[in-house]
């Protein structure tokens, strides 16, 4: 599937982008508190991971860890494994071992699905939300697009950058 580039994306895909993100930098403040999030029975890197999921391959693709990885090199491998490990305990993925490939691959069970399915619909309020209350009409649009696809470069050049060695448990 050929990738957008993020000026070609709508402001809801973008709007998906930076909930990643942000959510990616909740999970690395939780790595490092080693905390979950109260009131929710998933981790942060337990949801991002579903949401990864789900924007990669629709919720149906099959990604393998080394996919992910790549995409997301900020969090190690270990770290990934380990979540991994616990959706597919939890029944939110399915691990198989493709015939004549080395590793395995992910995809989301329907359980898995049905939480993607929570995500998606929390970001339509969320966007709901910001459209709301930013008083945003549809000429607007281009302008949040190019503030969005700005936010998730931030995101990307800076933030995670900065939190690769604490996500990967080294020296800061």
């Amino acid at each position: 599937m050929p990738k957008k580039g993020i000026e070609e994306k709508s402001l809801q895909e973008l709007l998906a982008d930076v909930s990643i993100r942000i959510r990616l930098f909740r999970a690395s403040l939780q790595s490092k508190q080693g905390s979950k999030i109260e009131g929710k029975p998933l981790t942060e890197h337990e949801m991002l991971l579903i949401s990864l999921l789900g924007v990669l391959g629709g919720g149906s693709d099959r990604l393998n860890i080394n996919d992910i990885h790549e995409i997301y090199q900020i969090i190690s491998l270990t770290s990934l494994s380990n979540t991994i490990k616990t959706l597919h305990e939890k029944g939110y993925i399915e691990k198989k071992m493709p015939a004549g490939l080395r590793g395995y691959t992910i995809y989301l069970t329907e359980k898995g699905r049905e939480k993607y399915g929570e995500v998606l619909r929390n970001n339509s309020i969320a966007f709901a939300n910001i459209v709301e209350g930013f008083g945003l009409t549809e000429e607007h649009e281009p302008i949040m697009r190019h503030y969005f696809a700005n936010l998730v470069t931030y995101f990307d050049t800076k933030v995670l950058r900065q939190l690769a060695p604490v996500l990967n448990n080294e020296e800061e």
